[in-house]
């Protein structure tokens, strides 16, 4: 009987615990609908801010991700330069070219312009319907009559003074009276080409100035009024567009060289030899009804 009275207060406790433990685990119900609604949205706004921590929790979390990133790349970018740099160290240099060399020039279509006295010339070096190639050259555009009559009438004033050409008032005064006598157009855009056609008359070669100046030519050979022909870089021999209207303006610009380098040419001595301004000249008068002859080849 003892016995049986300990088992009923040991089981009489343990139904105790379980009464206690089912009390806590049942939910009470709300005493009445308002607290009910407000228990369902108090647990409604705590599930929103727990939402809106845990999207902060994972855009923190990508933003850290993409740093990350970012900066691996950046390492690793660095890693392949250095990398690359060590293998470039170890490459051999390439040889230095060779100093001095000339540009090496091919036969072909050349154009382009030599300025003289303050005006462009163009130079146009091709070939022609025979295939064959020829130097053009192309001068400012102006009626020449106007500088004829300038150095008819104004040829004494010029030699006296060469300077007076670098005045504007001599060319815009010779010019304007000329072409109001000749009857013809002149603006003051033309100016500048009435003084290079006077300064290349007066103080250069004339008609062959541009052939002087052009370092590609090499060798110029003039016979009496025939197109004169040179000997222009790789293309050897051709023809140009320039030549002498008469024999005796030939002459005369060997007369010129003669008497600056103070050589005799005259029909008794039509022969002329002589080095001048880095060229070597050898010119031949024409007697008896020949044409005068004249090489220049650049030294």
């Amino acid at each position: 009987m003892v016995v049986r009275f300990l088992m009923d207060n040991v089981q009489r406790e343990n139904d105790e615990i379980l009464e206690r433990i089912n009390r806590l685990a049942t939910k009470e119900p709300y005493p009445d609908k308002p607290t009910a609604h407000l228990s369902v949205f108090l647990k409604a706004c705590f599930d929103i801010e727990l939402e809106k921590t845990l999207v902060e929790l994972r855009r923190k979390e990508e933003a850290e991700a993409i740093i990350r990133n970012k900066r691996l790349a950046e390492m690793r970018r660095k890693e392949e330069e250095r990398k690359i740099q060590e293998l470039e160290s170890m490459a051999p240099s390439a040889p230095a070219p060779p100093q001095g060399l000339p540009e090496l020039e091919t036969v072909g279509k050349k154009e382009y312009s030599i300025m003289l006295y303050g005006s462009p010339v163009g130079v146009l070096v091709d070939q022609d319907e025979q295939g064959r190639y020829s130097y053009k050259k192309h001068e400012p555009v102006l009626d020449l009559k106007v500088i004829d009559f300038i150095e008819q009438n104004f040829g004494d004033i010029v030699g006296k003074d060469m300077s007076i050409l670098d005045k504007n008032e001599f060319i815009q005064l010779s010019a304007f009276k000329s072409a109001k006598k000749l009857n013809l157009k002149l603006g003051v855009e033309d100016l500048g080409k009435v003084r290079y056609y006077l300064k290349r008359d007066a103080l250069g070669a004339g008609l062959i100035d541009v052939l002087i100046v052009d370092e590609k030519v090499k060798e110029i050979t003039i016979e009496g009024s025939e197109p004169i022909t040179i000997s222009y870089g790789v293309h050897g021999m051709i023809g140009t567009n320039i030549n002498f209207e008469t024999n005796e303006k030939l002459n005369n610009l060997i007369f010129r060289i003669a008497s600056v380098t103070g050589q005799n040419i005259n029909e008794q001595q039509p022969m002329m030899s002589v080095q001048f301004q880095g060229f070597a000249i050898s010119a031949t008068l024409g007697i008896g009804g020949s044409s005068s002859r004249m090489v220049l080849k650049r030294l």
